[in-house]
């Protein structure tokens, strides 16, 4: 009985240093426990990022609370929430642990639905994605024609765009009207001549938006 008691001894004492050697980290033991470390923070932290129309512009914002190693952000915006193209790019603070302010103005809007996201980038090239916002716009504010109806002249101005680039006039059958010697195009604004037309309804399409436009 004394051998088998003296066995327990020897085996409870082989298993307590056998404990010691992992909960302790003694260098004597295989195991141990997997150390945490910052490696796995995002490099850059949102305090929000915010998508909203003014008129015919829209203001992308977003704020930072911290930044690592954080060399610029892109404005992507897509008409479709799938296929996107950079609008912007605006350069980060780097390393930064204080609170920053950033925003880009979207001037070009001529659909009635855009989507905007945020791109960040390292100066390692590695990068992440903040988003998609959704914005819906009042299309037909964007294109003013003047006088409507009308018979001779009319003026037509378009908000945010910078010239246009596609100006078709169509009757109510669908076919298009030659317009290269009735009208007037410069940047942002367009005159044309009706007095040849003849009476009835037309369909004006000005880099993709359409209205509707009245011959008396």
């Amino acid at each position: 009985m004394k051998k088998f008691y003296l066995f327990l001894l020897i085996i409870f004492n082989s298993f307590e240093v056998f404990c010691q050697d992992i909960f302790s980290g003694g260098e004597s033991s295989d195991f141990g426990f997997i150390e945490m470390t910052d490696e796995d923070d995002l490099p850059v932290e949102l305090n929000f990022f915010h998508v909203s129309l003014n008129e015919s512009t829209v203001l992308i914002e977003w704020s930072t609370s911290t930044e690592i190693n954080n060399d610029y952000f892109e404005v992507e915006k897509s008409v479709d929430n799938l296929s996107w193209e950079v609008i912007g790019t605006i350069d980060g603070h780097g390393n930064s642990s204080t609170k920053l302010d950033y925003s880009y103005n979207d001037d070009n809007l001529n659909t009635a639905v855009a989507y905007y996201r945020l791109k960040q980038v390292d100066y390692d090239g590695q990068y992440e994605y903040f988003g998609s916002k959704k914005i819906t716009t009042d299309i037909q504010s964007l294109i003013h024609v003047y006088p409507n109806p009308a018979r001779g002249i009319i003026n037509i101005e378009m908000k945010s765009v910078d010239s246009f680039d596609n100006f078709v006039l169509f009757n109510h059958s669908g076919q298009k009207i030659n317009t290269s010697k009735s009208a007037s195009i410069s940047n942002d604004h367009v005159t044309l001549d009706l007095s040849l037309l003849e009476k009835g309804m037309y369909y004006l399409k000005v880099n993709g938006l359409t209205k509707k436009l009245v011959v008396y």
